[in-house]
């Protein structure tokens, strides 16, 4: 139950498995509760509603809105863990290699993604593409 989820914000159980009365379940709780609410550097990513065990959390953010971004535009990069929530914000720049995933089709199950290693937008060959 939600209620005996009191460690930290926003607490709620989060079933794991079992059925019935034997439901087993973990408590998440959320890291931030707006855009704002994490610092510098850093965006809050709300949880879906579907995403069992998934909290509100802080990530890398080069950028905010689009309003940032020289070129008008904020995007995500997606978590390629969960293949669906977002790991990353960061502006589009001249310096990309893609600007969305059907630039990365030379190859099955092309995305495009941040890469941390080379600083900008590239395209990434996972099953997470869509």
């Amino acid at each position: 139950m939600d209620s005996e989820c009191t460690a930290s914000t926003n607490g709620r159980c989060e079933p794991l498995g079992g059925n019935g009365s034997n439901q087993v379940g973990a408590c998440s709780y959320d890291e931030c509760s707006s855009v704002d609410g994490c610092g510098p550097g850093f965006a809050c990513v709300c949880r879906t509603p579907e995403g069992i065990g998934a909290a509100n959390r802080c990530v890398q953010a080069d950028c905010k809105s689009d309003a940032e971004c020289a070129s008008g535009l904020c995007v995500e990069s997606i978590d390629q863990s969960s293949c669906d929530r977002p790991i990353s914000y960061h502006c589009i720049t001249s310096a990309d290699e893609c600007t969305a995933d059907s630039d990365c089709k030379s190859q099955t199950f092309g995305n495009c993604q941040f890469s941390l290693m080379k600083g900008h937008f590239a395209c990434n060959y996972s099953i997470c593409s869509g």
